[in-house]
């Protein structure tokens, strides 16, 4: 149950979050930098999915390894942060003519933080031990 608990709490903080980012501070940077290569509908399927299989790899990654010690998650979030936002916006930067670099790095900036935040709070609030 705790497992559980853990994921869902993940989820809800990703999700509060990223709707922060996404709707609110950073709605005009984003629209900048990528209106060109977004699509008009969003696809909130492949949106879900990425967030439950996210979600699960911070669990798994982050927060379990780090044995209920927040700054332990945290840098394991940042490094999971960076290396999973950095495989999009990097793999974006080499072979689209048009990814805004700027785009790129204020994303795997914003995926590091996040990332290394909702672990730090998962692992503190709901502890694995």
């Amino acid at each position: 149950m705790r497992i559980a608990r853990q994921y869902l709490l993940t989820l809800a903080l990703f999700a509060l979050l990223d709707a922060a980012w996404l709707l609110g501070a950073g709605a005009s940077f984003n629209r900048a930098q990528f209106a060109p290569l977004m699509r008009p509908d969003t696809q909130w399927v492949a949106a879900a999915l990425f967030y439950l299989v996210y979600g699960a790899a911070v669990l798994t990654l982050c927060v379990a390894p780090a044995r209920s010690a927040w700054r332990g998650a945290a840098w394991r979030g940042a490094l999971l942060g960076l290396a999973a936002y950095g495989a999009f916006d990097l793999t974006g930067l080499a072979l689209f003519r048009d990814f805004p670099l700027a785009g790129g790095l204020v994303d795997m900036a914003w995926g590091t933080t996040v990332t290394a935040v909702v672990s730090a709070i998962v692992a503190r609030v709901a502890p694995t031990a």
